[in-house]
């Protein structure tokens, strides 16, 4: 479940085509192709180095249409001074964001977060999910400090079949612009996503499913802070030591969750280009951008009425959570894959997305999945 196809040169697969009909009928589908594949050399090595041996690993993936359209959402929002006007923004694009989603019945879970994480008064991250911000920016919005989903009334999170879901998605993100001056929405999701806060009986519980493609999306006038009282903002990425800390915290964490398939994950960040003239926004999203580039997202303008962009990113999620599989290592050599028992032709029933150690269903392949109880088998080899 993820990006577009990068290079596929690693995976020299020739394959002659038999039949010029590919036929996905259940108990009638005998037709076989012959993928000619083709054992790659080990890379080249020093003389120092000991060379690496492929090992086969087989991968199978039991779907049907219910858990192939499963997708967590987790807005991260920005409720600094400023963010009114995109908060406003986001509330009236969301119809076009969640009709794709709505439109091919895909089972989602909306959740809110601020970017703010400055604990209340006398707590500390050692106190996560177990004190609320009571007053405020968070009056009227039910919440337990950073990292918890906030919502007006008494659902945490919004699901595909929530009553008034529009009307009262629009209201949860609409959190005014009292919040801290220090965006921290890489934290924040970090937070959020903390076994100490989806665990069973804590706050986040149940947005979270261990079979959901996880999406995150960042909407932020400005760059990611250290968490610092420097009236100069002290931007993460000014500080090396701690982008590379707070990097690795963001990957270990949502990699946990998808048990280190990185193409069940997508991150997407609205912000401030780097090159963008933008009165209303301080200063560009570079780290933000540097999360949505490692998860093969998009990076939309936030000084843009960003609507169409808004749109095109839930087209983008709505195709990838349920076109794509993760595998554990990274298919090197020898990829062949079946879909109840019919083998796949790379190019046209699939890609092979190098990245993301994923494979992506195309065509008549995707349509049939989409619909239809389905095993798939993914046998290749690998370096790893």
């Amino acid at each position: 479940m993820i990006q577009h196809n990068k290079d596929v040169s690693k995976i020299r697969l020739a394959h002659s085509i038999l039949a010029s009909t590919f036929l996905f009928v259940l108990g009638a589908c005998s037709q076989q192709y012959d993928l000619g594949v083709v054992s790659l050399p080990d890379p080249k090595v020093s003389e120092h180095e000991t060379p690496r041996s492929l090992k086969d690993y087989r991968e199978s993936f039991t779907v049907t249409p219910a858990t192939a359209s499963q997708i967590d959402i987790l807005f991260v929002i920005d409720n600094s001074a400023s963010m009114g006007e995109e908060q406003d923004n986001l509330a009236a694009s969301f119809d076009g964001f969640i009709n794709t989603f709505q439109t091919k019945g895909l089972d989602f879970h909306l959740g809110v977060v601020s970017t703010d994480t400055i604990f209340p008064s006398g707590a500390s991250s050692a106190d996560l999910g177990s004190r609320a911000w009571t007053s405020g920016a968070y009056t009227g919005i039910n919440n337990r400090g950073p990292g918890s989903l906030l919502s007006r009334d008494a659902d945490k999170y919004l699901s595909h079949d929530s009553p008034n879901l529009t009307e009262r998605f629009k209201n949860n993100v609409k959190l005014g612009e009292s919040g801290s001056p220090y965006e921290t929405g890489v934290l924040a999701a970090i937070y959020a996503l903390d076994p100490s806060l989806l665990s069973a009986g804590e706050w986040n519980e149940g947005f979270v499913r261990s079979q959901a493609f996880l999406s995150i999306i960042f909407l932020s006038d400005e760059d990611e802070s250290s968490v610092s009282s420097d009236v100069n903002y002290n931007y993460i990425v000014n500080d090396p030591t701690s982008a590379t800390q707070r990097k690795n915290e963001f990957f270990n964490r949502v990699l946990s969750l998808k048990n280190s398939k990185r193409g069940m994950i997508r991150v997407d960040a609205i912000v401030k280009p780097s090159a963008e003239s933008c009165s209303h926004a301080r200063q560009a999203g570079i780290f933000y951008s540097q999360m949505a580039s490692a998860f093969g997202g998009r990076i939309s303008n936030i000084c843009n009425d960003f609507s169409a962009d808004l749109a095109s990113i839930g087209d983008q999620i709505s195709s990838d959570v349920q076109s794509t599989f993760a595998l554990n290592k990274s298919a090197d050599s020898k990829l062949v894959i079946t879909l109840n028992g019919t083998t796949l032709v790379v190019g046209r029933d699939y890609q092979y997305q190098i990245n993301s150690k994923s494979v992506k269903l195309l065509g008549s392949a995707l349509t049939f999945v989409k619909s239809n109880p389905s095993t798939i088998v993914v046998n290749y080899s690998s370096y790893e």
